[in-house]
């Protein structure tokens, strides 16, 4: 018997496998969508992403328009239309997202069991049914690594596979190989404009171009076409929301109760791309000391140093120790035409995960040092490729939707599949207010919009800070760049005082909130009384012994501990 993709199921498997689809299963979409991914497992090669509309769909919003009484069944007909595509679109996210968890669970509990049985598919005395049932599931693996481990002969395979299974760098290795993947999927899905043409021909309405960005859908009645709808394109799906400067609506929400309209307001980042209003953060209890005026000092006592709200360990003003990261004279970006003042490009190559061309740029009279000034995007870049050591130029938000009633919330992964708010460090997580940031000055860039790539750069990456080698040419972190930052919906912000916060939700429960007067793992208002409970709550003692728990869990699983960023 074989799995969907063709590879081998067991037959028998080892103790709780069969209560849980293979790892190879759940890359493969459920039937209704298998047409519009075409995922198939078998050549699944990552090559970037390679459909014909943006990655993650068409970027259309729709604007009712005001219709005589008698025509109003055409517009009731084309809401309903869009409806039913907008709750497929939301219904082929949220399988992309289900899938995409089950299938890191999934690695984390086989690799678990495997690793805790000891077991060895060349050892004459296993047992024939279980040794069997091991191999199948070793298929099941080896498919997913696409022979990425170089050893011949299937014994020795095996045998290398499993022993793989039991370091962090095999899970590791897998986990990005999964978020590549999905990557890929989410990519494809989103509005298809083409597809909801068609969908509105069946009910009798047709699209028409008036001009520039926008379309009209109309009805055909006796002779003369009736608008009822207009969509709107790119920057033009937004209107300038009344009584908040600087804030837009996406058309269609402007009437929306507040609930659902917050989730399609939008600020403009310093570059002008379009930004969700509302953030998140994860924070550990480093931030959370920072938030309270505290800090840790070289000997991990607690030291109150008065200003509150977090701020980056390094500067943004210039390169400073990311030339030991990097060769800052060598870079790639997508978009030469930003860069003309201070850099030169010359060729083009395309990228293996995005499928977009990067083109080589060389600093013009290779003049750029450690002392050199960087510019907004050249600290994004440094943040997003170099932001988790000691010379962290900005800060990392995440953008995403609140989950719809009965949706799961979106899950942000680091790079190598850690959840960042699940750490031994983590905290709480914060809803910041871009639109305040905004309107006092405070810089922040959009890293995960399809218009915020012609900003980005990158650079060769040394092999070490003594070995000028290259280890990675900027091309692929560059690929490795505009994929990290759409995966994690993120947004570098220079700073983050506490009155930007509008939310806070303690996560941990009990035993990292003890005797706390607030609720937790549910989201409260960010007031004055929650400001003070904390800071009561956090003493110079309790972020010393909050430390040394930390530190103790850290050491006993580096892997989910990941890395303050």
């Amino acid at each position: 018997m074989t799995s969907m993709t063709g590879a081998p199921k067991a037959t028998k498997p080892l103790p709780k496998v069969a209560k849980n689809r293979s790892l190879t299963q759940l890359y493969v979409p459920p039937a209704k969508f298998k047409s519009r991914f075409k995922a198939e497992a078998k050549n699944r090669k990552i090559s970037g992403y390679t459909g014909d509309r943006p990655w993650g769909g068409d970027k259309i919003a729709f604007e009712p328009l005001k219709v005589a009484p008698e025509n109003q069944e055409w517009l009731d007909k084309a809401n309903a239309v869009i409806e039913a595509a907008r709750a497929r679109k939301r219904e082929q996210k949220a399988d992309i997202e289900k899938r995409k968890e089950d299938s890191i669970k999934e690695l984390r509990r086989i690799a678990a069991m495997l690793g805790k049985a000891k077991l060895r598919p060349i050892d004459a005395d296993l047992v024939p049914e279980t040794k069997a049932a091991y191999d199948a599931q070793i298929k099941v693996l080896d498919k997913i690594l696409k022979g990425s481990l170089n050893i011949k002969g299937d014994k020795a395979r095996a045998m290398a596979l499993h022993l793989a299974l039991c370091t962090n760098d095999s899970i590791i290795r897998m986990s990005k190989d999964i978020l590549h993947h999905f990557h890929d999927e989410l990519g494809k899905s989103g509005w298809d404009f083409e597809e909801l043409r068609k969908e509105l021909r069946k009910e009798g309405l047709f699209v028409t171009k008036i001009g520039g960005s926008r379309h009209e859908i109309v009805a055909s009645s006796m002779g003369r076409d009736i608008p009822v709808m207009r969509v709107h394109w790119g920057v033009n799906r937004v209107v300038a929301k009344e009584g908040e400067d600087g804030v837009f609506q996406q058309h269609g929400y402007t009437d929306a109760p507040e609930d659902k309209s917050r989730r399609k307001e939008y600020v403009e980042d310093d570059n002008g791309v379009l930004t969700r209003r509302y953030a998140t953060r994860a924070i550990n209890y480093w931030h959370l000391a920072a938030m309270m005026g505290w800090t840790l000092d070289k000997n991990d006592k607690a030291k109150y140093v008065g200003t509150s709200g977090q701020a980056p360990r390094g500067s943004r003003d210039t390169f400073g120790t990311h030339t030991k990261t990097f060769d800052v004279n060598s870079g790639a970006v997508v978009d030469e035409t930003n860069w003309d003042s201070r850099y030169q490009g010359k060729d083009a190559e395309k990228m293996e995960t995005t499928g977009m061309d990067a083109v080589k740029v060389r600093s013009r009279a290779n003049h750029l040092d450690a002392s050199s000034p960087m510019n907004i995007n050249e600290g994004a870049s440094m943040q997003v490729r170099n932001g988790s050591g000691p010379g962290q130029p900005m800060l990392s938000l995440a953008t995403t939707q609140e989950p719809l009633e009965g949706q799961d919330p979106k899950v942000i992964r680091g790079n190598k599949g850690e959840r960042f708010d699940q750490t031994a460090e983590s905290m709480a997580v914060l809803e910041i207010d871009l639109a305040k940031a905004k309107q006092r000055g405070i810089k922040f860039v959009n890293q995960h919009s399809n218009d915020s790539n012609e900003y980005k750069i990158a650079y060769d990456r040394y092999n070490s800070a003594t070995d000028k080698g290259i280890k990675r040419h900027a091309k692929e972190e560059l690929d490795e760049y505009i994929y990290s930052g759409r995966k994690n919906r993120e947004v570098t912000i220079d700073r983050i005082p506490n009155w930007l916060i509008t939310k806070i939700k303690l996560t941990g429960g009990a035993a990292k909130w003890p005797g706390i007067d607030l609720p937790r793992d549910e989201w409260i208002p960010w007031t004055k009384k929650v400001d003070y409970e904390l800071s009561t709550w956090l003493t110079p003692a309790r972020l010393e012994r909050t430390h040394r728990r930390a530190k103790a869990a850290e050491e006993e699983d580096d892997f989910e501990a990941g890395t303050r960023k």
